[in-house]
């Protein structure tokens, strides 16, 4: 924990002017390191670096907890095991989350659903892979983000060297299409 706090404070000090980080504690810290790491987040914040969120410090079952860490640090915090299915989404939001929410649409749900919920007042996105093919990032990319009117925030969508070359994974049907035809 300790040591963690210390690379990214160095990693901090050491990257270009105008750098941002984002920091993914998978929902594993307890509420003593959670407070370490946005203590250390908030100390980077300057024109030369910024944490742009720490994203799920807390267990999901520590909802009441993240409520309080985002309103005594300044660093954002990003909802993501939290809120995997627009279920979950709706409910955060129902118990007062306003603040950032990192989804995965191919998983979240009907994609209108989540544009009607990704256009209410306080709703901050953070479009995220859930390791869907070409395809769908195609349809998130092109068809969704852009309906919802997303804010200036990067896609986290760096997936395609987890797949293999075989042209399976192509943004065009009729190349994957013609990869399946016999020869």
């Amino acid at each position: 924990d300790r040591a963690g706090v210390g690379v990214v404070t160095e990693l901090g000090r050491s990257l270009p002017t105008g750098s941002r980080l984002r920091l993914d504690a998978n929902g594993g810290l307890h509420w003593q390191e959670a407070c370490r790491w946005l203590e250390a987040c908030d100390a980077l914040f300057s024109p030369r670096c910024q944490v742009e969120f720490l994203e799920q410090p807390l267990p999901p079952s520590d909802f009441a907890a993240l409520l309080k860490l985002q309103s005594q640090y300044q660093t954002a915090i990003a909802l993501d095991e939290s809120v995997t299915t627009i279920a979950q989404l709706t409910q955060c939001y129902a118990a007062g989350w306003r603040g950032l929410f990192v989804i995965k649409a191919a998983i979240a749900g009907f994609p209108n659903t989540l544009r009607q919920f990704c256009r209410q007042p306080g709703v901050e996105v953070i479009w995220s892979s859930a390791l869907e093919t070409a395809i769908a990032r195609q349809f998130i990319q092109t068809r969704l983000i852009p309906s919802v009117g997303t804010d200036h925030r990067a896609v986290g969508f760096g997936i395609d060297h987890w797949f293999t070359e075989d042209g399976l994974n192509s943004p065009d049907p009729e190349e994957i299409w013609q990869r399946l035809t016999p020869t």
